[in-house]
């Protein structure tokens, strides 16, 4: 579990190993032929799309998990609500309970938990007071729902950029400017659902983790050349909060500096975690780094627990995104500190206009 990815890259491949890397290989050649087939028949009217009454802002990636659309969607509905808007948003809910249409929150108060929301749309519900959250796989269905039990005036779909079904005003695709494309191909050998050139589709695009890669000339070029007409705009995840999970009690950021910690996370790109806990100053003894969405059990936290302690350091550092999946009541016998983040735009604030001024007279 620890530093597995290292042990892998290292680790020379054996026959099978070769096998089984030329099997996933041919399965992304047949994932992308469909991808490029699906894109071609809705660009074309082959399929067809489903308009909203109201202005209608996509957010997604081209890769799985780990770019910042959970924080960008929370950052952009509370614009919306700096300006004036009545903003919703629609989501699929992964690794939800049921398959269902599920209201999240109604704007005031949360209306279920995080198993029957999702963990994504559990957290922006939280995060966000005033604004509706619906979740459900059929996007169009939530849409609709969200419509007519709340009439808002703009709907954000989050992770909605390979939603092709329904009709968006503005598609916002972000890119984690550590990793960008992951390894270049598609799934299952890659981490891309679509190939880079895709997109093309994007009217605007958002790079995150800006402050943690010396390549962000080169990789503003190379998406000038995937799509010369959407304007980028730059952000970092930004520190904000940091607080202890037992007592519920907040914490300085400055708590952080010289503390011997270990970082958990079960999150897209753990690396940016850990970097953020190592740019705040912490020691980081140990990082462990678990499948994106894990779900965590009681035993397999009191190991965790067990080597933490052996480690003699000050707290488990974790996401928040991670705590919500925690199992209620458990005495984890250290103490567990949360880190909170927020995106912050950094450069580019001014094409975000866009959004706020959608359906505007």
């Amino acid at each position: 579990m620890t530093r597995l990815d290292q042990w892998l890259s290292e680790k020379p491949e054996t026959n099978w190993e070769e096998s089984l890397l030329s099997g996933l290989h041919i399965a992304s050649k047949f994932y992308t032929a469909g991808v490029r087939a699906r894109a071609w028949a809705y660009r074309h009217g082959v399929f067809r799309r489903i308009s909203v009454k109201v202005p209608l802002v996509s957010v997604g990636n081209l890769t799985v998990g780990g770019t910042g659309k959970t924080p960008l969607t929370i950052a952009l509905a509370r614009m919306l609500l700096e300006h004036g808007r009545r903003p919703a948003i629609v989501s699929r809910g992964y690794f939800k309970e049921g398959r269902g249409l599920v209201v999240v929150s109604d704007g005031n108060r949360l209306l279920v938990g995080r198993r029957q929301a999702g963990d994504e749309a559990y957290m922006m519900a939280r995060a966000l007071s005033g604004v509706p959250v619906v979740v459900g796989p059929n996007r169009s269905l939530a849409a609709t729902v969200v419509q007519s039990r709340f009439s808002p005036d703009i709907i954000i779909m989050d992770d909605g950029f390979q939603h092709l079904k329904v009709q968006r005003d503005l598609d916002i695709v972000v890119v984690d400017a550590t990793n960008p494309f992951g390894n270049g191909m598609t799934l299952p050998r890659g981490t891309l659902r679509e190939p880079p050139n895709h997109l093309r589709r994007a009217d605007m695009i958002v790079l995150t983790h800006t402050d943690q890669t010396e390549q962000i000339d080169c990789l503003r070029d190379s998406l000038h050349a995937l799509n010369p007409n959407a304007p980028i705009v730059e952000s970092v995840h930004q520190p904000v909060s940091l607080s202890n999970y037992q007592q519920q009690s907040e914490l300085e950021l400055g708590t952080l500096r010289g503390a011997r910690v270990v970082a958990l996370s079960s999150i897209g790109n753990p690396r940016t975690f850990e970097r953020t806990l190592t740019d705040l100053g912490a020691e980081l003894v140990d990082f462990w780094r678990l499948p994106n969405h894990y779900a965590y059990r009681r035993g397999g936290l009191s190991d965790l627990v067990d080597r933490a302690r052996d480690l003699r350091v000050k707290a488990i550092v974790t996401t928040e995104k991670d705590m919500v999946r925690f199992p209620p009541g458990f005495a984890f016998n250290i103490p567990v500190w949360i880190l909170g983040i927020e995106l912050r735009i950094t450069a580019g604030n001014e094409y975000l206009k866009r959004v706020w001024e959608l359906g505007q007279a």
